[in-house]
């Protein structure tokens, strides 16, 4: 939502709907978004960063239908800390997704720290199965 209001248009759903076209899959849009979330980028800590998604991302309605036993290619354009990847793997994983392949355009490096402070808390990996 944010990031259409800022942008113009989604950058994660226009890469997702490239990907999905060039691998011939279907794109499912099974996650959201809270309006009153506050962006990733204003926030500087993995910590903040996993909190605000905890609380701002959901599945919409119908989703478990859609991901029951499925296998799924979850597309972002960069990921900094980990945290919107982790938290989006989790409500995937948890709908009941067979299991979870995070792809992204491009890593963030400079922040090396918020890397380390998730892993310092123990979140769960990426990759999930």
């Amino acid at each position: 939502p944010n990031r259409v209001l800022e942008y113009g248009f989604d950058q994660s759903e226009r890469i997702a709907k490239e990907v999905s076209d060039a691998l011939g899959l279907p794109m499912i849009k099974v996650l959201k978004r809270s309006m009153r979330a506050k962006t990733q980028k204003a926030l500087h800590t993995a910590i903040a960063r996993t909190k605000n998604t905890e609380k701002s991302l959901f599945l919409r309605k119908g989703a478990e239908k859609k991901l029951a036993d499925k296998r799924i290619l979850l597309v972002d354009d960069v990921v900094t800390s980990g945290a919107s990847m982790r938290t989006a793997a989790k409500l995937l994983k948890d709908a009941g997704a067979k299991e979870i392949i995070a792809v992204s355009v491009a890593v963030v490096t400079r922040t090396r720290n918020l890397a380390l402070e998730a892993k310092e808390n123990s979140r769960p990996p990426f990759y999930m199965r």
